[in-house]
């Protein structure tokens, strides 16, 4: 059997080892932590399980969702807009979405869904599923069709200065990609946000089963012969030999490895609390939506444990500005824990802690992102930090397994 090492645990190089030891290979996976999983981790606070850095799924294709069986807690609304006392729901059905949208006078909200998601229909059915990164000019003349170029020909704010009130921009996209081509906006607008029962690590470990998993494996040499990687060597010591190898770290970790130089990133301004409440959350018209992914002036904010009771506590997870949404809300706090970009940058080997491993901005995207092939025709990268484009899609992990089940295929 052809063998093949698969360096990184998370959910893109899980897959790739699933879909490759489908294929009859006889892989393993190489995990520089004590833990898999990388940013899809389930951690305990207060006796409560939260997630620690990535907190929900919604990108990747229903396709492979049903085919790992990942398992969902679905809400609806997905999502709530809150600004100035306004709720705004946004709910699963496009249909009734939009009717609720135009109800509540949002006319202008109804039709910029209607735009995103025939976008993101372009995305999913014709730019996902690839052996390459395609253009952002392919990507334009696949839209043209619909007359909805601007979406590749402008930027995501001049786009949403044109169809959005200005309260409501901040919840589309965020600002390090406002500058990014506006496609970026439907990529990230999705009606299938999701929690994962249990915590984001439920999808490593259900990725995860069967497969053979090396952890506190921290590859730190590339061994080359001939244009091909021969063997990866561990911090302590060990040497692992295959035919085909897999990174499905950040690029910058691989290019590092390879002795090239790279650009700094610069750390991000993101930073995220995990919190366990005393008492149910209180919200004068959020009532019925407390289940929902909640945006408002203090950021993104989820409360997982009212939905999914295997949480075991009123958790509280979000993106912002935590002590003033629980004071101005009157959270009752029993303890909470704040996770910072240089505590993700240490404790997951992610350089400059990019959770996208690369921006999402013009200089990173479509033909600019790096594809799965590298300059070792058996060393693929299978990352977040690969054409799509970031967050929890788990393409990059499926395509790099087809391009090189396609390899073994012809040399046998």
């Amino acid at each position: 059997m052809p063998r093949a090492v698969v360096i990184g645990s998370g959910h893109n190089g899980l897959i790739a080892a699933r879909e490759l030891k489908e294929a009859g290979l006889d892989v393993i996976v190489l995990e520089a932590r004590k833990k898999i999983g990388g940013l899809t981790e389930t951690t305990e606070l207060c006796n409560a399980k939260v997630s620690r850095v990535s907190y929900v799924l919604g990108l990747m294709p229903k396709a492979l969702v049903d085919k790992y069986k990942i398992p969902l807690v679905r809400t609806d609304p997905f999502q709530v807009f809150l600004v100035s006392g306004k709720v705004i729901p946004f709910f699963v059905n496009p249909e009734y979405r939009r009717k609720v949208l135009r109800s509540l006078g949002y006319e202008c909200l109804a039709e910029f869904d209607e735009k995103l998601m025939k976008v993101r229909d372009v995305l999913y059915s014709k730019f996902l599923f690839v052996e390459r990164p395609r253009s952002l000019s392919e990507l334009r003349e696949e839209l043209e069709r619909s007359g909805l170029e601007e979406f590749a020909t402008q930027s995501a704010s001049e786009v949403l200065k044109r169809y959005v009130p200005e309260e409501f921009r901040r919840f589309y996209v965020y600002p390090s990609s406002l500058s990014a081509p506006a496609v970026v906006i439907a990529y990230y607008y999705s009606p299938n946000w999701s929690l994962v029962k249990g915590g984001n690590g439920t999808i490593a470990d259900v990725l995860a089963e069967g497969l053979r998993v090396e952890t506190e494996a921290e590859v730190i040499e590339v061994v080359e012969k001939g244009g091909k990687v021969v063997r990866v060597v561990t911090r302590d010591g060990r040497a692992f030999e295959a035919d085909y190898f897999v990174f499905a770290g950040s690029p910058v970790a691989l290019w590092r490895l390879l002795g090239k130089r790279v650009s700094p990133l610069g750390t991000p301004g993101w930073r995220k609390v995990n919190a366990v409440l005393e008492e149910p959350p209180k919200i004068e018209g959020l009532e019925r939506f407390m289940q929902s992914i909640i945006d408002s002036e203090y950021g993104e904010a989820l409360f997982p444990g009212l939905a999914d009771p295997t949480r075991g506590g009123i958790t509280l997870e979000m993106m912002g500005d935590f002590e003033d949404f629980v004071k101005d809300l009157r959270l009752k706090v029993r303890c909470y824990e704040e996770v910072t970009p240089e505590e993700v940058e240490r404790d997951y080997f992610l350089p400059y802690a990019q959770v996208n491993h690369l921006p999402m901005t013009r200089e990173y995207l479509f033909e600019n992102r790096p594809g799965y092939h590298t300059e070792f025709e058996n060393l693929f990268l299978a990352s977040a930090g690969a054409y799509p484009g970031g967050q929890i899609l788990g393409v990059q992990g499926y395509n790099v397994a087809n391009i090189i089940k396609k390899k073994v295929t012809s040399s046998s």
